[in-house]
């Protein structure tokens, strides 16, 4: 009976160790993306300019 506790134990420690990763990913990959979209949107548009000129005359 002791050995089905402690078993049962560790299983929610993993599953609450691989939500902990999930939601770590999730706020990595989020905050990477809020903070290098911005600068890739830039580089785009400067990219654009220099191959087919002001944006506007498009």
């Amino acid at each position: 009976m002791a050995k089905e506790a402690e078993v049962f134990g560790s299983l929610s420690f993993l599953s609450q160790l691989r939500y902990r990763h999930l939601v770590a990913g999730v706020a990595g990959g989020v905050t990477a993306t809020l903070l290098t979209h911005p600068f890739d949107l830039i580089k785009l548009r400067l990219a654009g300019r220099e191959r087919y000129g002001r944006a506007d005359k498009l």
